[in-house]
C-alpha cells in the first residue's frame, strides 16, 4: 500500500515536530550548562558557538575557555600555526588540538559520547571554534592593551 503525497507530508510533519521538541529539550540542557560555565568562568572568558546542525544524542552547542595569549595551549598552537616550516595538516592539527584542549562543554572525557556525537554532527567544527578563539584571544589583547 503506498501513501498520498498529503500522508506523506504528514508524516513528515510529525516527524519534524519530535525532531524540534528534542533539539529544544537538549537546548534547554546545554543553555543550562553555558549559564554554569558563565558563572564559574566569567562571561568574557568563554566562547559559545550554536551549531546549525543538530542530530540526537548531540549538543546544539559548545563551549570552550578563551585562554590568554600567555596560556601554553595557545603557545602550542601559535609555533606550528606561525612556522613556515609546518605542513597545512599539522597546522590544522594544531588548531583542533587548540579547540579541543579549551573545550567545556560538551567535555572530552566527563562528556564524552556527547562530546563524540556533537563532533560527528559538525566535523569541521574543531577548525571554526579554534579560528574563533584566535579572534578572541587577539581582541582581549587588545582590550588589555598589549
Amino acid at each position: 500500500m503506498s501513501l498520498t503525497i498529503e500522508e506523506i507530508q504528514a508524516r513528515r510533519a510529525e516527524l519534524r515536530e519530535a525532531n524540534d521538541r528534542a533539539r529544544e529539550a537538549q537546548r534547554i540542557t546545554d543553555m543550562g550548562h553555558v549559564l554554569d560555565l558563565e558563572e564559574t568562568h566569567g562571561f568574557e572568558a568563554v566562547l559559545v558557538t550554536h551549531l546549525q546542525r543538530w542530530s540526537d544524542g548531540a549538543a546544539t552547542l559548545v563551549v570552550c575557555e578563551v585562554p590568554r595569549a600567555k596560556d601554553n595551549r595557545f603557545k602550542r598552537f601559535q609555533q606550528v600555526a606561525n612556522s613556515d616550516k609546518a605542513k597545512a595538516a599539522k597546522k590544522v592539527e594544531a588548531s583542533e588540538q587548540l579547540a579541543r584542549s579549551c573545550l567545556l562543554y560538551p567535555h572530552p572525557k566527563d562528556e564524552a559520547e556527547l562530546c563524540a556525537a556533537t563532533l560527528d554532527v559538525a566535523p569541521g567544527l574543531l577548525g571554526f571554534v579554534a579560528n574563533e578563539l584566535v579572534k578572541a584571544v587577539q581582541g582581549r589583547e587588545e582590550d588589555e592593551g598589549k
